[in-house]
């Protein structure tokens, strides 16, 4: 099982900003992973902010699945960055890292089927 800590939601709460906030800002980012999360914002930048010591097991389920959802879709962009390439150019290099990309999709596709 894994170990759930503040520490670790933070993490997760803080990359999911970071990873949103480049497209649509850091307010909105902060929004989204709010409403995700089932927490309003203040609650999020508590978080955040370690104001929130114990954060419990209610919020691990919710910020995880957010943060999976977040690093698929960033995945899936890069994917069709290195398709678009590799399509373009028959540089054997962005072919391989097309193949690598794959392969890392399919096993991050794996992990976000287990939960530990």
């Amino acid at each position: 099982m894994t170990e759930i800590s503040a520490d670790g939601l933070r993490f997760m709460a803080r990359r999911i900003i970071e990873i949103k906030a480049s497209g649509i800002g850091r307010a909105e980012a902060t929004k989204w992973c709010a409403r995700r999360a089932g927490m309003n914002v203040r609650s999020l930048q508590r978080l955040i902010n370690g104001e929130m010591k114990d954060p419990g097991i209610r919020l691990f389920e919710p910020l995880r699945l957010a943060y999976v959802e977040t690093l698929s879709r960033r995945i899936a962009e890069l994917q069709m960055e290195a398709s678009i390439a590799s399509a373009v150019s028959d540089h054997a290099p962005i072919s391989e890292l097309d193949r690598e990309i794959s392969a890392i999709c399919r096993k991050f596709e794996d992990i976000k089927g287990s939960k530990a």
